[in-house]
């Protein structure tokens, strides 16, 4: 797994590895010139001091060399990471753009969201400061361990005893042993993450049932995080303080003084001021990276994620079009199912242009399912669609998009102005046909209200309510000229008068319409009734022959009633 993590990240470096080879190349330089005045400082201890201008001119170019390349070193790196999280942003969309829906429902919000900003921000360290870090981590530690060798090599073998110890405590802390504890913290943490995410986005729920639902589940996310913490604290604490304290300056200043007194070879104070200097030197890039670890590891996680993500199989598009021509849909042994769960079964099913078509059933029966496979956002398990006799994959993405529209549950208007939220399916509507529609759904008195009209910007210069969003969303896919127009409980969120005008609008409408609903008044005007149960169709007719000779659809009509 850990192969494959990297393997990931190789691969998404791949169009940006030279400039990360030429970034750590400066930083080796920029490392190597860091340990020069150190070198120096002691060199003008022991010299006479007509020589000390020599150590000094030394000491400034190296340490302007050391400027110039770490600087550039990170200015590259820093470069490299807001180009790859630019492109990876622009990949992660194109890739949105082509999946099917059921990868949205299977991920969540709080996937969608981990992938496109959290994973691509993670990988911040991973480009902008690791290779540099690496760099000084390698090459500063060696070159200042190979001078101190050079200076004086018993008081070096000395001084490498506490800097093992604290490199076998810090190999102990990310052994397999304690890899548990950190995947814990991990997850609790990233589930504590998701229900605050739901807890802020559900207010009014959680204040309505406190310490129930939402809030219970932040409640408890909190305590199982804090419960991880507490036990990863506790592991790995004592193991921590000792490697912050085997690093620290304070003990490796003393441990050179110690060594001084009882290695076998003299030491001068020129050397112990090069072994205090150098032993620092040694020392910082391998604690930054004790530090740095965990985000190190997070962003090679994350790079994983990503590239499994822009792997996911894509929906594939074909070239047929019927320019937007009236059609029959035809379902055939058309089978869906999400991980081995089954919500579509033995779908068979013939709707002829012009038809109206309801569909009914109980909540979970597949009735907004098999809307999504009729507009391609997901496709069958087993079985085909087709338009005519052209299955739906042939079409093209336009192609299919002249075929078909949709009004979906709890529709959201774009954040643009209104006439373009109207013209977003038929961009040549003109202001007699947006203003028709307006005020058959009996929107328009209201938009015309505005200081800006349909211009205003939905968010800014207006706040839509729910039966607002909804009736601009059913304008929207009626100005289009598609042949098939799909809605999903289009009256939900409005009132009955509203909902009435808008089925007297659709009523008028020639083209074919296959709608889901629950409302009883307009069951009875529908060519044909559909009705689902726990995925199949166990009955369609007219809704006089279902209410006469169905059971099912008798007690559904029962509990709508007492419903209403």
């Amino acid at each position: 797994m850990e192969v494959s993590m990297y393997r990931a990240l190789w691969a998404l470096l791949r169009p940006y590895r030279f400039v990360l080879i030429f970034a750590v190349i400066l930083q080796a330089i920029a490392g190597i010139s860091s340990l020069i005045p150190w070198v120096a400082i002691s060199q003008i201890a022991l010299s006479p001091v007509e020589q000390g201008n020599t150590w000094v001119i030394i000491a400034f170019i190296s340490g302007v060399v050391w400027l110039v390349c770490q600087t550039l070193a990170l200015y590259l790196t820093h470069q490299t990471d807001n180009q790859l999280c630019y492109q990876l942003r622009l990949k992660i969309l194109n890739k949105l753009n082509r999946l099917p829906l059921s990868e949205f429902v299977y991920s969540g919000k709080e996937g969608i969201q981990k992938i496109v900003d959290r994973d691509v921000r993670l990988l911040h360290q991973l480009t902008a400061h690791a290779p540099a870090d690496l760099a000084q981590l390698f090459v500063v530690p060696i070159t200042a361990t190979l001078i101190l060798l050079w200076t004086n090599w018993a008081l070096m073998i000395f001084c490498l005893l506490p800097l093992i110890i604290t490199i076998y405590l810090f190999r102990q802390l990310r052994s397999p042993r304690y890899q548990s504890l950190f995947t814990a913290r991990d997850q609790t943490m990233g589930n504590l993450y998701a229900q605050y995410a739901e807890f802020a986005d559900n207010p009014l729920l959680a204040r309505q049932y406190p310490n129930r639902a939402i809030q219970l589940a932040v409640t408890q996310a909190l305590s199982a995080f804090l419960v991880a913490f507490n036990r990863w604290i506790n592991k790995i604490g004592a193991f921590s303080s000792l490697t912050q304290i085997g690093m620290s300056t304070t003990l490796l200043t003393l441990w050179v003084i110690i060594g001084s007194l009882v290695v076998p070879t003299s030491v001068s104070l020129s050397q112990m001021v090069l072994f205090i200097l150098l032993m620092h030197s040694i020392t910082a890039p391998i604690a930054a990276m004790g530090h740095g670890a965990d985000a190190l590891n997070h962003a090679v996680a994350a790079s994983e994620r990503i590239r499994h993500f822009l792997e996911q199989t894509e929906m594939q598009y074909g070239d047929k079009s019927l320019q937007g021509a009236p059609c029959a849909v035809h379902i055939h042994d058309v089978d869906y199912c999400v991980q081995d769960k089954t919500l579509l079964s033995n779908i068979n099913l013939t709707i002829q242009p012009g038809q109206l078509v309801a569909i009914v059933g109980a909540s979970g029966a597949g009735k907004s399912t098999l809307l999504q496979l009729m507009a391609r956002f997901l496709d069958p398990t087993r079985g085909e669609l087709y338009f005519n006799t052209t299955p739906l994959p042939q079409f093209s993405l336009a192609g299919l998009n002249q075929q078909v529209s949709i009004v979906m549950q709890n529709t959201q208007p774009m954040p643009c102005s209104l006439k373009e939220n109207l013209q977003l399916f038929a961009p040549d509507a003109t202001a007699v046909e947006i203003t028709d529609y307006l005020e058959k759904l009996n929107l328009l008195t209201r938009l015309q209200q505005l200081p800006k009209g349909l211009d205003s910007l939905v968010g800014h210069d207006i706040t839509l309510s729910g039966g607002e969003a909804q009736r601009l969303a059913i304008a929207r896919v009626l100005l289009s000229k598609v042949p098939i127009l799909l809605f999903d409980e289009p009256t939900s969120a409005l009132d009955p008068q509203n909902a009435e005008l808008f089925f007297q609008l659709l009523n008028q409408e020639q083209r074919t319409r296959v709608l889901v609903t629950h409302d009883l008044s307009y069951l009875c005007h529908a060519d044909t009734v559909i009705l689902l149960e726990e995925g199949q169709i166990i009955a369609q007719g007219t809704h006089l022959q279902l209410s006469e000779h169905t059971p099912q659809y008798q007690q559904l009509l029962s509990a709508l009633e007492d419903a209403a």
